[in-house]
């Protein structure tokens, strides 16, 4: 059962995301079935039109729903985990949020340049949701044991495999309720989203290599690919973003060490 801080701080459009996945998980929803309408889910959960439309419109960004032109909208596959086929977001949703994105993340590294200087390798949206940080969590973003924290994860694919996952994690007590926008984060770093749509701004941001991992994290789509020898080793680092010494989020990143991988890429401008 949901702890009453969990409930306080969860977003209501999250709340319904939840519950539509819950509906598909316990089979009450399959594959073709209609949702409920959006008027019905209004009345649900006592919110508003626009609360229920971003709900549906996040899971349809992430091919758990589909929308029909007169007809509602309906599941469009029956287990809302990970899946190749139906994963990501569409060209124009990812375009569009680039052309306003200053810096864009990468797989393999991180390129400080405008979209129009860089090759856009847009992110792959996977979960977000609100889960209790563990110790070690806890210890990294400085909260009390039992804290709970807002989880984002999303990927690279290269090639159709995947080449990098990050897990980034901000406390509720930075978040609140803040509706967060797939399209955005599909294309932007954490800092600079942190940056346009928090009321605390970044002052920093501190790298830490080969971190004690936290016990959610789950890379099992990166080491089952078989795009390599046996046992390719991951390499992983921690991107902590704080203002002053406050910790704002911490993304766990893991990615596939390659003999003369690139990780970090500079753009100096000219001088005047």
């Amino acid at each position: 059962m949901e702890s009453d801080d969990k409930k306080l701080y969860t977003p209501k459009y999250v709340q319904i995301e939840d519950h539509i996945i819950s509906e598909i998980r316990n089979g009450r929803l399959k594959t073709g079935d209609r949702i409920p309408s959006e008027a019905e889910l209004v009345r649900m959960f006592g919110v508003s039109r626009i609360t229920v439309t971003t709900a549906i419109k996040e899971l349809t960004a992430r091919g758990i729903l589909v929308r029909r032109q007169g007809k509602g909208t309906f599941v469009r596959r029956d287990d809302p985990e990970i899946s190749e086929e139906t994963d990501g977001f569409s060209a124009a949703q990812a375009g569009s949020a680039a052309s306003a994105s200053r810096t864009i993340a990468f797989g393999g590294g991180i390129r400080l340049a405008s979209p129009e200087k860089a090759e856009q390798k847009p992110h792959t949206l996977l979960e977000n949701r609100i889960i209790s940080a563990d110790p070690v969590l806890c210890r990294k973003l400085g909260l009390d044991a039992g804290s709970y924290v807002y989880q984002i994860v999303r990927c690279i694919k290269d090639g159709g495999k995947t080449s990098e996952m990050d897990f980034t994690y901000i406390p509720l007590s930075v978040c609140g309720g803040h509706t967060f926008d797939c399209a955005e984060l599909s294309t932007s770093l954490i800092h600079d989203y942190i940056s346009r749509n928090f009321p605390e701004k970044p002052t920093g941001v501190d790298i830490y290599l080969q971190p004690e991992l936290t016990g959610d994290i789950d890379v099992s789509m990166m080491t089952g690919e078989g795009d390599g020898p046996a046992g390719m080793p991951l390499f992983f680092w921690d991107t902590v973003v704080r203002s002053g010494k406050k910790v704002l989020a911490v993304t766990t990143t893991a990615s596939k060490l390659y003999q003369g991988m690139k990780f970090l890429t500079f753009e100096i401008p000219a001088l005047p």
